[in-house]
């Protein structure tokens, strides 16, 4: 069973030259508005190949952008697109369970027999780790003291995460396509320039996948660390190395689009480069900003209405 790349049209087995929903067409090679990428032929045939897709845009030439950037919109390019957004929140939703749902008491305040008097005035909170007193005789400032972890809490972001991210992701490419037609001149309006180029390029977002991933390590590190461990990651190590993927791959999809710039028309060529160069970068450090503040003030009101606060 075949499928319309464009238009998602199921069709049999012995395709037509061109899809009798759109007329798109099957084995027309050019160079044109129609979506002819690898990743909807196998879209259009329900085989896998988000990955094959990731590596064409990940090494695609200036040829090969310059070709990306004359195909149209289709059904395949935003279902890419989805995909990517869907793994990328979760991603975001991997950063909240890391960073909500965790107390850790750095302040040593001691009763007569030697157990810390700081704990959780909410409900929810499980106490994983104390420090040994050996330790806390070596190190009597400055360390953890108890780690608490709120399951509840961690859940709660996770899902809130998932929804905010979703949300600012999805607009973020549609204030990216809104920006780059208004870029094009009016003539160029009406080709949809660019379109499944800017869903395609969502390939970029796997590096900042990958940087979620290495934060999945952050709750060894903090029981590491107050349990005494001889060894283990540092919170600052994991969240450099995470720093450093994230960042290859927002300064990857930045150099990546703006070369997809010099791909229009000459005549609106400086426009649409200067979009990318700088309105890019200005949405998407928006988006972040915009997602956590979001997060931190939603999970605030659920975590205090439902009294989940340490």
């Amino acid at each position: 069973m075949l499928r319309c790349p464009a238009c998602g049209q199921r069709l049999g087995d012995d395709a037509p030259p061109a899809c009798p929903l759109c007329g798109f067409h099957f084995y027309d090679n050019r160079s044109t508005s129609d979506d002819t990428t690898l990743y909807a032929e196998a879209y259009s045939r329900e085989t896998r190949g988000w990955w094959a897709m990731c590596c064409w845009v990940f090494f695609s030439s200036a040829s090969r952008t310059k070709h990306l950037g004359l195909m149209r919109v289709s059904m395949a390019s935003r279902h890419f697109a989805r995909v990517n957004l869907v793994l990328l929140s979760f991603g975001l939703a991997i950063f909240a369970f890391t960073e909500y749902g965790w107390g850790h008491v750095e302040v040593l305040l001691e009763n007569p027999n030697g157990t810390s008097v700081v704990s959780p005035v909410g409900s929810g909170w499980f106490r994983l780790v104390t420090a040994s007193r050996d330790l806390v005789a070596r190190h009597p400032t400055d360390i953890v003291v108890d780690l608490w972890w709120n399951p509840a809490q961690a859940i709660i972001a996770v899902f809130i995460g998932v929804a905010v991210g979703w949300l600012c992701l999805r607009t973020l490419l549609f204030t990216i396509r809104w920006g780059v037609a208004l870029a094009h001149r009016h003539v160029y309006r009406q080709d949809l320039r660019m379109t499944a180029a800017i869903k395609y390029g969502t390939a970029w977002f796997v590096p900042l996948l990958m940087a979620a991933c290495v934060l999945l390590i952050r709750p060894i590190s903090f029981v590491g660390e107050a349990a005494g461990w001889r060894w283990s990651p540092s919170d600052e190590s994991l969240t450099l190395v995470a720093g450093v993927l994230a960042g290859f791959g927002a300064a990857m999809w930045w150099f990546w689009s703006v070369r997809l710039g010099f791909a229009a028309p000459a005549d609106t060529r400086t426009s649409v480069t200067a979009f990318y160069a700088m309105g890019l970068p200005a949405l998407a450090y928006g988006a972040a900003m915009v997602w956590r503040h979001l997060l931190d003030y939603t999970t605030t009101v659920v975590y205090h209405g439902l009294n989940l606060m340490f």
